[in-house]
């Protein structure tokens, strides 16, 4: 028997299969992954790719745009990473302009150890990507200065302690609170920035949960559980992508969320009456644990700053939060919202320089200014004595 054609047939059958087969891999990754490849092949630097590299140099005051360019690559090439509850965090990372610690917390000027240590004063500071400090150093950011003034201001030793966090907003703020109170990791002062991000998730629902929802969406059965996702092929793909994908400048800028039609559905009053609701139940907390609640109203681009000074101004991509802040404005003068709420919105007004390193986040000299916001209402209203 001529086995020759048997043979021919049984390798074209097999190069065809195998074609197939390959081809629908190809086409799946392309599907779902080639947004992201692209990204991840572009410079780090994608403000200046969005903006140029002219205005960066105006926000950036003695810096070369090799270490501009350092500094906004460790900024947005970082990839979060999962926590339970709060559902996701700043992954712990090691830079020369940005350090993240395993614990949770993002590196300050003369960082004190963790946990904190006995005899001094430990302020851990809660809030947004603004907090946390995107586009500056560590030694830039609010927290950072925060700790100097109040160290000059109280004259105590005062260790703080960055916990702000891409897109966070009050509810997840409070989570993280009470898990690290859970922890036994227990400050002497809680401070809660906030505001931008309020506008952002009229719907209480943290910025990857449409992700968790289509996820969970797509696993029909057990069956479909075990054949796609035990696959090594896919499961290794995924890991790639996910361990090198790091923020979308477009996407995480202004943290704008999903709030254009979700924000007019839920109104600003709605919004604002969930932050107290939020601030209340911290208050109630850090009463029981002997905590000092202390709540910042924080300063934005769409609020009382002269938009002209605003060398990356885009009003569309923040729906909501110019009329959130008027709202939240007349909320505390029609009520007393405690000597504990403090009120920083504001000290932009007047101003006639540029003030934000991209369309939201400060630079270092507005960090400052914020900061010394803070310690100034601190000092004046005697909530924290000096040591």
């Amino acid at each position: 028997m001529n086995i020759d054609p048997i043979s021919r047939a049984y390798r074209s059958t097999a190069v065809v299969g195998f074609t197939v087969i390959a081809a629908f891999v190809a086409l799946n990754f392309m599907v779902d992954y080639a947004p992201y490849l692209e990204s991840m092949l572009r410079s780090g630097n994608r403000v200046a790719q969005k903006y140029g590299e002219a205005p960066l140099l105006k926000v950036y005051p003695g810096k070369s745009a090799a270490e501009i360019n350092g500094l906004l690559a460790e900024t947005w090439s970082r990839p979060y990473s999962y926590e339970a509850f709060t559902q996701f965090k700043e992954q712990p990372f090691q830079g020369r302009y940005v350090n993240v610690d395993a614990s949770g917390f993002r590196a300050s000027a003369n960082q004190a150890a963790w946990p904190p240590r006995q005899g001094e004063a430990s302020v851990f500071v809660f809030g947004g990507s603004t907090t946390f400090g995107y586009g500056v150093a560590d030694a830039e950011t609010v927290p950072s200065y925060l700790q100097g003034e109040l160290r000059a201001r109280l004259g105590a030793r005062v260790s703080v302690y960055n916990f702000g966090r891409g897109f966070y907003y009050s509810t997840q703020e409070r989570i993280l609170f009470e898990q690290l109170l859970a922890g036994g990791h227990v400050p002497d002062v809680a401070i809660f920035i906030d505001g931008l991000n309020e506008f952002s998730y009229p719907s209480d629902e943290p910025q990857f949960s449409p992700r968790l929802k289509a996820l969970f969406g797509t696993v029909s059965s057990v069956r479909s559980v075990v054949s796609w996702s035990k696959v090594p092929a896919i499961r290794a793909v995924k890991r790639l992508v996910r361990s090198v994908r790091g923020r979308s400048a477009d996407r995480d800028l202004a943290s704008a969320g999903r709030a254009g039609t979700d924000l007019a559905r839920a109104g600003v009053t709605s919004i604002v009456a969930r932050y107290l609701a939020n601030k209340k139940l911290i208050e109630a907390i850090a009463r029981g644990y002997g905590v000092k609640a202390i709540f910042v109203w924080q300063p934005v681009p769409l609020y009382k700053y002269d938009l002209a000074s605003h060398l990356f101004a885009a009003p569309a991509d923040s729906p909501g939060v110019a009329e959130g802040y008027e709202a939240m404005a007349a909320r505390r003068l029609r009520e007393d919202l405690g000597t504990g709420f403090l009120w920083c919105a504001d000290i932009q007004e007047g101003r006639r320089e540029p003030l934000y390193v991209d369309r939201v986040h400060y630079t270092a000299a507005f960090s400052k200014a914020t900061a010394a916001c803070i310690t100034g209402l601190i000092k004046e209203r005697e909530l924290l004595a000096p040591q």
